[in-house]
């Protein structure tokens, strides 16, 4: 498949960008720096250049791709984290309706999961700025994204325990579940980033989430 890959250079990006290419797609990694994607690791990965909030640079880097797959993150520590995510992550949603794009595959946030209450994750976090503003944006976005219409979209939910001191190997397996976090027999809901990406490129592979959320863990 032809792909568009934002933020393929950042944490999450990395994963999905290593298995993209393994899996021989056709990567078109959108960067703002030319050095962004290592062009010795990834002679096969073509680079242009696009900005997550310059419209036009968006859409003619998305044309011709048959999905959008968006890893898009200002920086945990970015000044203005919330509104910055949020123009980001509505410009990219755009330039992939506006280039004709059949998919958008987005990796969001888990504090819009729903807990055992019923109520969102969020809403029981006690997430230190700027960090929240980050993860107040991904539940806002997740929101919007249930109102959009023309693109066969797909919102990928982090475990909670996703990140820097979780695991880090590759097992090659994950379970899924839908608006609820995924834990396992020690209650621990987590998963490392070469999995989350193996998850995200199996639903690219093989579609089984249509206009919905979807999370994973092991």
């Amino acid at each position: 498949m032809k792909v568009a890959l934002v933020g393929g250079s950042g944490a999450v990006g990395a994963h999905l960008l290593r298995e993209l290419a393994s899996r021989g797609h056709q990567v078109t990694a959108v960067v703002r720096r030319p050095d962004a994607i290592d062009r010795a690791a990834y002679t096969a990965v073509m680079q242009v250049p696009g900005d997550a909030y310059d419209r036009g640079s968006l859409e003619k880097a998305f044309a011709g791709a048959d999905a959008v797959v968006s890893a898009f993150n200002p920086g945990w520590t970015e000044p203005g984290l919330y509104d910055k995510f949020l123009t980001g992550a509505r410009t990219i949603q755009w330039a992939a309706r506006n280039a004709g794009v059949a998919r958008l595959l987005v990796v969001g946030g888990a504090g819009s999961l729903l807990g055992e209450d019923g109520r969102q994750i969020i809403e029981s976090m006690n997430v230190p700025e700027p960090y929240a503003g980050g993860v107040r944006a991904a539940r806002d976005y997740h929101a919007e994204l249930l109102g959009e219409a023309d693109i066969d979209w797909v919102f990928l939910s982090p475990p909670l325990g996703y990140g820097p001191m979780g695991p880090t190997d590759r097992r090659g397996t994950y379970r899924t579940s839908g608006d609820t976090p995924v834990v396992d027999e020690h209650g621990h809901s987590t998963i490392s980033g070469p999995d989350l990406a193996l998850a995200l490129v199996d639903e690219l592979e093989i579609p089984r989430h249509h206009k919905q959320r979807f999370t994973v863990g092991y």
